[in-house]
């Protein structure tokens, strides 16, 4: 009895207990409560934040550690297999009962659980880059959307400056008395009015496109609705990448590894299902009990695989196989488009400033001294406020494309474990 109060912990000792995890709502809801109501960032804050707290990449980690537990749980031999029988003989004999048992260790012979271990590896090998992958174009998506809320930001509290403007709200009244006295032509005036009405309405606009972007980056940082976004690097100049690469080089992206170690998957997986084809051989101690005599040897079993050898599981592993190198070099070939494509458009974006800008504060001078009439003065300022918006949308277009170039640079200078 005490060698059997031994074993049972023996036994049990491979044995994962159940653990649960309950969300604790309360704490969840004290740590909003705790978020900052107003913070200043610049749009490398942006790029490290999101990778760091976005709720779609946390998930990502997740899977990761998942598939890294499950690699460093996988290449364990079979448990062994106890077997026992117990038998009366019913024509009563000096002795009766005949028992006995045995216990059977499977010997890998075919390497089957290196191979499901390799497989393993390679899956989370796998899943580790398509989250660098994944944290490259998040940081670059946060980036261009804080790049538009800036600039959206920027461009806005110039309108409204211009709109508000002491010269500029007189001017528009003087247009008006000038337009009831016959001294400016109505339809002059109410093109003023017009063009005015469509700049509160672009202010309108921008109030919506900045306030989108900042929701969106608010959700990625994990930032409360509520927190203010003040910008520090607010019109800085915008850097564009200069890397070289070749088209091998591009075997390096995040993406193309992922698909590669996807791969090495695939055919580790194939290995070990071709290999099922071969024999597994058990064997282990084995005692019995008949006439009253003890027996003890040796137990062993031998598959034979005549018939079936593992077809369908060859085929499934071929295609996922298969399936697994087309989508490497698909990835492959997709990151070296991507790149052309982002190339090109640098070369046919020419980014330069507005070669004869509105003079808006020579205008104020000359209206505030009577040389610039009040509609003239307006229309300065009307098409200031154009070329503004014009340069507006090249920076959100220029640095769009610098930070999704620059998000792939980055993807291939991660170095491998």
């Amino acid at each position: 009895m005490k060698r059997l109060l031994f074993a049972i912990p023996a036994l049990l000792a491979g044995c994962v207990a159940y653990e649960p995890s309950p969300i604790d709502w309360a704490r969840e809801a004290a740590s909003l409560d705790e978020a900052p109501r107003r913070i200043e960032l610049s749009v490398d804050d942006v790029r490290v934040r999101t990778v760091a707290f976005s709720p779609s990449l946390n998930a990502l980690r997740q899977a990761h550690a998942s598939s890294a537990a499950k690699a460093a749980a996988s290449g364990w031999w079979e448990d062994p297999t106890l077997n026992a029988d117990f038998l009366r003989i019913l024509s009563a004999p000096e002795n009766p009962l005949v028992y006995g048992g045995s216990i059977a260790f499977t010997i890998p012979l075919s390497g089957i659980p290196t191979l499901e271990r390799r497989a393993a590896e390679a899956y989370a090998e796998a899943d580790r880059w398509s989250l660098i992958a994944a944290e490259r174009d998040a940081a670059g998506e946060a980036a261009v959307e804080a790049v538009t809320a800036r600039e959206t930001a920027a461009f806005a509290a110039t309108l409204s400056r211009a709109l508000a403007g002491t010269n500029y709200v007189a001017a528009i009244d003087v247009a008006r008395r000038l337009s009831e006295t016959g001294e400016l032509p109505r339809a002059d005036y109410e093109q003023l009015v017009a063009d005015s009405r469509e700049w509160r309405r672009t202010a309108f606009e921008l109030g919506h496109e900045r306030a989108s972007a900042e929701a969106s980056l608010r959700e990625k940082m994990m930032l409360a609705p509520t927190c203010e976004i003040t910008w520090l690097d607010a019109g800085c100049d915008i850097q564009m990448p200069t890397n070289a690469f070749t088209e091998l080089d591009f075997t390096n992206a995040p993406s193309v590894r992922a698909a590669a170690a996807r791969l090495a998957g695939g055919e580790a997986e194939l290995d070990r299902e071709i290999r099922r084809q071969y024999p597994e051989l058990s064997v282990g101690p084995a005692y019995t009990r008949e006439d009253g005599y003890n027996r003890v040897g040796l137990a062993g079993s031998l598959t034979l695989p005549l018939w079936n050898r593992n077809r369908v599981g060859i085929a499934t592993a071929t295609g996922t196989r298969d399936g697994a190198r087309l989508a490497a070099v698909t990835a492959w070939q997709t990151a070296i488009r991507r790149w052309l494509d982002l190339k090109l458009e640098q070369e046919r974006l020419h980014v330069r400033g507005i070669e004869s800008p509105a003079d808006v504060a020579s205008a104020e001078r000359l209206y505030e001294i009577g040389e610039l009439d009040a509609a003239g003065y307006v229309g300065v300022v009307h098409r200031a406020l154009t070329e503004a918006q014009t340069v507006l949308r090249i920076r959100i277009d220029t640095a769009a494309l610098a930070e999704r170039m620059k998000s792939l640079v980055e993807g291939m200078s991660v170095k491998g474990e």
